[in-house]
């Protein structure tokens, strides 16, 4: 079930915790670097906390049996969106954030689709896993219209805490049944207004891979955090580098039906987070 997360004030620094929700494919890579150097500057800890239990079941519970120092001294996290739940529950003097990029849905499915599957990027990590297929169809021979439908929607499924409920296979990889690789949340639009309502209630940034994300990006950490960050590369690569002249209009229409739960998330964060700031406009719908 999804459940809203605390609000809290994003405009305001102070000793809090600030979580990374990461996807792939959307710049993370360089954003990540930004957060290590950030955390370098003014000394404090950054964590991938990983998400699983030892029940192959949602995240973590204990956050400080997973730190190897002082976890007084971690307030940067990679994990997934509903982590801030426990940080607060664990460390209840510090308040809890979220940052993340996003890209159009299209676009990072089809760069993810080039780089991972036709590629072998990651050491072929996609052509070497079992359970990333569709009917039989694997890496890298399989169809972008079923690697997305293999894919699927991946913020509609990590905003509303759908990765969350979901149980993991043994691998600790994306919740995909065992033998026939079919993706075992089955997403609603009641999942797009659960993942809408957590995002408009939980205190978190938002950033899309355009223009300005260099700007608001660093300018959120130097607030945060007051900590100097390098230039953080991006491109227009919701225009190009995906991929996308090589796919008819036809394929690339069929793709957006398929993903059709993250495009309407996605024109939601579009339509109701301000672009410079990565703050969500108050009363937008």
């Amino acid at each position: 079930d999804a459940v809203a997360v605390a609000d809290a004030n994003i405009s305001s620094a102070g000793e809090r915790n600030l979580v990374f929700v990461q996807f792939s494919k959307v710049g993370s890579t360089s954003a990540r670097a930004s957060l290590l150097t950030c955390a370098k500057d003014v000394m404090i800890g950054f964590v991938d906390i990983g998400f699983m239990n030892d029940n192959n079941r949602g995240l973590r519970t204990d956050v400080r049996s997973n730190l190897a120092f002082g976890y007084e001294k971690a307030r940067l996290f990679q994990s997934r969106f509903g982590m801030c739940n426990l940080l607060e529950r664990q460390f209840p003097d510090r308040a809890c954030a979220y940052i993340t990029v996003l890209r159009h849905p299209i676009e990072r499915l089809l760069s993810s689709y080039s780089f991972f599957c036709k590629g072998g990027a990651m050491e072929k990590r996609y052509w070497r896993n079992s359970h990333l297929n569709w009917n039989g169809e694997k890496c890298p021979d399989i169809s972008v219209e079923n690697y997305a439908r293999m894919i699927g929607s991946i913020y509609t499924k990590d905003f509303s805490l759908g990765y969350t409920c979901a149980t993991w296979n043994s691998r600790g990889s994306l919740p995909f049944e065992e033998e026939e690789g079919v993706d075992v949340i089955h997403l609603t639009d009641d999942h797009v207004h659960a993942a809408m309502h957590n995002l408009k209630t939980a205190s978190i940034r938002i950033f899309s891979l355009s223009e300005t994300l260099d700007e608001g990006w660093r300018t959120a950490l130097k607030k945060e955090f007051q900590c100097n960050v390098p230039h953080v590369p991006h491109r227009n690569a919701n225009s190009r580098n995906s991929g996308r002249d090589s796919f008819s209009k036809e394929t690339l229409h069929k793709i957006g039906d398929i993903l059709h739960h993250d495009m309407s998330l996605y024109l939601f964060v579009e339509r109701c987070f301000d672009q410079s700031t990565g703050l969500y406009k108050n009363g937008c719908h």
